[in-house]
């Protein structure tokens, strides 16, 4: 249903009709009268701040609106969930919270809650979760409202540890994974003797659930362990035999006090592997801050044994190539640019090893998709 105010042009996509499950996508987009503007949307539920949404590419609407130079931008999505042993009514409040600090009602939803069962996802672990939070900082409920002090909360029976009134970001609903082990990874893991922090997990098909990792995200994904938006990770010192880190370094506003937590977290002479971006383009999930070069990495790991240090062979240019080119055809109209870069992909994907052959090892390093480094704590 489109809306209109005075500085918002909005649609609430999803949920259709008044009934939703215990998990529910809530969905749509909005268009700031002020391009400019920096936005993002959050869920109530009766009154109560519930999670947060991310903010997603919306192609049609800009080629609905194409006089609205932001159009692309403003899709967003999240989930709710609601426990319920009967069935019940209740308000779902959207609001457009401005970077200025501005909020702005964006819709209200009266809807009935179906009595349904809340999604689980048993896996095999060979750990216990509890045993490695660190809860001394999270176990008083009155300091919930000072937002340097992280509060605990268990959201369909994942512990959430948040700053102040910070809200969650639930992808419940997603299905397919977002992320895979590359052969580096699998050896990490495989030969650690003791428990693997995944940290910024994504979602794990079931063949890459292994009893000894630990899935950490920062959003609220199927088999996730323990959700965490917090600079101070929720674990005791050396809790972790090694760490496991893909695509998630140019996701973080801080990286390089990242690496000191992730430092204090493992153990004496454990491992660390962390792969991050490098020519890769803009990809919010929910926020995207930098991109690093191998250079960067190792002035990060200052302090650290430095084992390998590279592009790995899923990091290479065929793939920067192809995921720019990819997403320019996300924002790009009909016409000449469109159908050649359309091409150029089809080329890139059709012979993605014979480009990185051509360009060899000097060429890989200066336009690679991402790069990496295995470094070892000190004893």
């Amino acid at each position: 249903m489109l809306s209109r105010s005075t500085s918002l042009l909005s649609a609430l996509d999803t949920p259709r009709g008044d009934r939703i499950d215990g998990v529910a996508r809530f969905s749509g987009w909005v268009i700031p009268t002020d391009a400019t503007a920096e936005w993002s949307v959050e869920l109530s539920v009766d009154g109560t701040p519930t999670a947060t949404t991310m903010r997603v590419l919306r192609p049609d609407v800009g080629l609905a609106y194409p006089d609205q130079v932001r159009a692309t931008q403003s899709g967003y999505f999240g989930d709710i969930v609601i426990s319920a042993a009967a069935e019940t009514k209740v308000t779902v409040e959207g609001t457009v919270v401005f970077g200025s600090g501005r909020r702005e009602p964006l819709f209200t939803r009266s809807v009935f809650v179906n009595r349904s069962p809340i999604p689980q996802f048993p896996r095999r672990r060979n750990f216990d979760v509890d045993t490695l939070l660190d809860d001394s900082r999270h176990r008083d409920p009155s300091v919930g409202a000072d937002a340097r002090i992280p509060r605990r909360s268990v959201i369909a029976g994942v512990p959430h540890f948040h700053l102040g009134n910070g809200l969650p970001l639930i992808r419940l609903l997603e299905s397919g994974a977002t992320s895979i082990y590359g052969d580096l990874a699998h050896q990490v893991i495989r030969e650690s003797d003791g428990p693997v922090l995944d940290f910024g997990a994504g979602i794990k098909s079931l063949e890459q659930l292994h009893p000894n990792v630990l899935l950490l995200d920062a959003v609220h994904f199927p088999y996730v362990d323990v959700v965490n938006t917090c600079p101070r990770l929720p674990f005791r010192d050396g809790a972790f035999a090694a760490v496991v880190s893909q695509a998630v370094f140019e996701h973080l506003p801080d990286p390089w006090q990242m690496v000191k937590e992730l430092g204090r977290i493992v153990r004496a002479g454990g491992k660390l592997l962390i792969d991050t971006a490098f020519l890769q383009p803009y990809h919010g999930s929910p926020d995207h801050y930098y991109n690093m070069t191998v250079s960067g990495l190792r002035r990060m790991m200052t302090g650290f044994e430095i084992l390998a240090l590279g592009v790995q062979p899923y990091q290479t240019p065929a793939s920067a190539f192809s995921m720019q080119f990819g997403h320019a055809l996300e924002v790009l109209a009909e016409g000449k640019w469109r159908d050649l870069i359309h091409a150029w992909r089809q080329e890139v994907v059709g012979d993605a090893a014979g480009l990185d052959r051509a360009l060899g090892p000097a060429g890989i390093e200066m336009l690679a998709a991402g790069v990496y480094v295995l470094a070892r704590k000190p004893d």
